[in-house]
């Protein structure tokens, strides 16, 4: 009785699959995977070190408050989301006008260490630096490398929102490519 049930089994879990996979091909659609982006093979050139980021316009490492990188009790370092989020809100701050990759990297304390740009952008790295400054992660020495995307020449209106990389704060919605702000500010700021 048992072998018969379990062949049953294997039979109705052969038939499904095949009948799957005859469905996707028979649809006529193509999946492929997009490239991964990776940064270039020279590096991300340092626009801001240590010594500026460490040294005396800022608080000592030390003394500094845990800023957004701090994630759940099980992973305590959420340095790379932070890094997504900063890298948006100096985005939108100093006019959507930077492009290319930005590398970021902390050093044993978990305080910025160093930042990098592979196109140079001054009002974005001002911000980057700034908001950086006075915080430190509880991550140890980590590096992230975000890119930013190409062609960026310049904001329309501040609040425009729309996939990954820009979505909107929390408490907005993105409604036809604008954040506007949501009804109960519940929105998840991720169209």
């Amino acid at each position: 009785m048992k072998a018969r049930l379990a062949s049953l089994l294997v039979l109705v879990l052969g038939t499904c699959s095949c009948s799957r996979e005859n469905e996707l091909r028979g649809e006529g659609n193509r999946y492929v995977l997009p490239p991964r982006l990776t940064p270039p093979d020279s590096g991300i050139p340092t626009i801001h070190s240590d010594q500026e980021l460490l040294g005396p316009a800022f608080a000592a490492c030390e003394t500094r408050a845990f800023g957004d990188c701090y994630g759940g009790n099980d992973f305590p370092c959420a340095f790379d989301q932070w890094v997504r989020r900063l890298s948006e809100r100096c985005q939108r701050a100093t006019g959507c006008r930077a492009n290319g990759w930005v590398a970021f990297e902390t050093n044993e304390a978990g305080c910025p260490s160093r930042i990098g740009m592979t196109t140079p952008e001054p009002a974005f790295a001002a911000c980057l630096r700034e908001a950086m400054g006075n915080l430190q992660c509880p991550c140890g020495a980590v590096s992230v490398d975000h890119f930013l995307g190409v062609g960026h020449d310049g904001c329309k209106t501040g609040n425009e929102c729309g996939g990954a990389e820009f979505p909107c704060e929390p408490g907005f919605a993105c409604v036809s490519g604008v954040c506007v702000a949501a009804e109960g500010g519940l929105a998840s700021g991720i169209p």
